[in-house]
């Protein structure tokens, strides 16, 4: 699995190859600068404007602009500030006396190729100013191809720094994958570009890792009779319910149990008859292995909720409704193993703070939720605290469904009923839910992604 690192590590890196192994600061910057510009000629439009800030990357954009005339574009220049630092104001020259244009005033639309170099790994507040309207311009040209040097502006510290930050097309990260480009938000195709960071990497404790592969999971034996398969109950309500189970079954669970009161049975429309269906007070931890507790159950159910999450000594899964009542009664940390599941609505409600402090901040927000139990956050780029996070690094927006999240509810029970830990069931649940929304179709809904799940065996 990548490793990811923080804005400040990669600064660090920077350090180490220039002031301790004695590479020059602007060869670094001549690197990063053309490598990024092959990849922008890749893309390019004959119109291209490149955005300057007056740092290191707004340097990397004069870069940038000097190769992309070089290879027979005529790219033009915006700059928010005048150059700076000396390596930005060496190339800002070169790019100057080879015949770059430099001009003062954006064009009211564009349809052309931006280049975002305003704002790189220093970012730490909103963009003002000039930088802001640089912003402005840029959501006023819908149509054009945006693509960002190291990190979209707007973006910082592992957060989002302003509601208008950058959503670029592409972002060419340079030496290392970045924190803050998986915020949970829209900061393109992140392709990276090597400078030679690898060589100082290993000096670093990665920020993070992406899921962009599974664990192996407990093998089960081919010989193993049902019930060493993974018993999985599932206290849920509705199609909810029936979602929950029949993903639990494709994840592999021998056996699989809905814990429904009678009255409901006949709204569980479609449910496969190899599924058992049992009133809740026949849960019993001597036969089932783990369990699944929330989808659609309804708020009415607080002081069952609080009996599974106190007593039940196996696994369980936290979800849907039955988060919304941790919420309301904020009970400490069971003695169990327990995961919650909350998107960003849910995930303000149990740790007390707005919606936009979770959007905003989510890596601190899935690191708080570790305080109640092993967290997922939920969204464009799923966490998992373990405690350094682990991020699904592939936006499906096709999960964004009625019954995406009971489908994955179902599929960690599952994992977990089979003895895998809490992060392997978590980690292979994400990556198998994730990888088969990104195969959905538009109009496809919760039941073609429990067709298109691929569990790892």
């Amino acid at each position: 699995m990548r490793p990811f690192f923080c804005e400040h590590q990669l600064r660090e890196m920077d350090r180490i190859w220039i002031e301790d192994l004695g590479l020059p600061s602007h060869t670094l910057m001549e690197i990063a600068g053309r490598k990024a510009a092959e990849q922008i000629m890749l893309e390019a439009n004959t119109k291209t404007i490149v955005l300057c800030g007056s740092g290191n990357n707004g340097g990397d954009g004069y870069v940038v602009a000097r190769w992309l005339k070089i290879w027979g574009l005529e790219p033009l220049i915006w700059q928010a500030q005048k150059p700076k630092t000396e390596d930005c104001i060496k190339n800002a020259q070169i790019a100057e006396r080879i015949g770059v244009q430099i001009i003062n005033l954006l064009p009211d639309m564009f349809e052309g190729t931006i280049i975002d170099a305003l704002l790189g790994t220093g970012q730490n507040r909103a963009p003002e100013g000039k930088y802001k309207e640089a912003l402005d311009w840029i959501f006023r040209s819908p149509n054009a191809v945006v693509i960002s040097l190291d990190l979209p502006t707007g973006y910082g510290c592992g957060e989002l720094l302003s509601e208008e930050a950058i959503n670029p097309k592409i972002c060419l990260s340079f030496g290392a994958l970045k924190k803050s480009l998986f915020t949970g938000h829209h900061t393109g195709t992140v392709k990276e570009i090597d400078i030679g960071f690898d060589f100082v990497q290993a000096q670093f404790q990665a920020a993070g890792r992406l899921i962009d592969t599974p664990i192996d999971p407990i093998p089960i034996r081919d010989d193993a009779p049902k019930w060493k398969r993974g018993h999985v109950a599932i206290r849920a309500s509705q199609g909810a319910a029936v979602l929950a189970a029949h993903a639990a079954l494709k994840m592999g669970a021998g056996l699989v149990s809905l814990l429904v009161p009678k009255e409901e049975w006949n709204s569980l429309r479609g449910l496969r008859p190899e599924i058992m269906v049992l009133p809740p007070n026949q849960l019993n931890p001597n036969r089932h292995d783990a369990l699944v507790v929330g989808p659609a159950m309804g708020l009415n159910r607080k002081e069952e909720v609080l009996e599974y999450w106190h007593n039940f000594p196996k696994p369980a899964v936290f979800d849907a409704d039955a988060l919304r009542i941790l919420a309301s009664v904020q009970p400490p940390p069971s003695e169990h193993p327990r995961i919650i599941t909350p998107h960003c609505s849910e995930a303000a409600a149990l740790l007390g703070c707005s919606v936009s402090d979770v959007t905003r901040r989510p890596f601190t927000a899935v690191a708080n939720l570790s305080k109640i139990g092993f967290a997922l956050l939920k969204g464009h780029h799923s966490k998992i605290a373990t405690p350094l996070p682990y991020v699904f690094p592939h936006p499906a927006p096709r999960l964004a469904t009625a019954g995406s999240g009971d489908v994955l509810a179902g599929m960690i029970g599952a994992l977990l009923a089979q003895k895998n830990t809490l992060k392997t069931a978590l980690i292979n649940a994400v990556y198998t839910h994730g990888t088969a929304g990104r195969n959905l179709s538009y109009g496809d809904g919760a039941s073609d992604l429990i067709s298109a799940l691929k569990p790892h065996i």
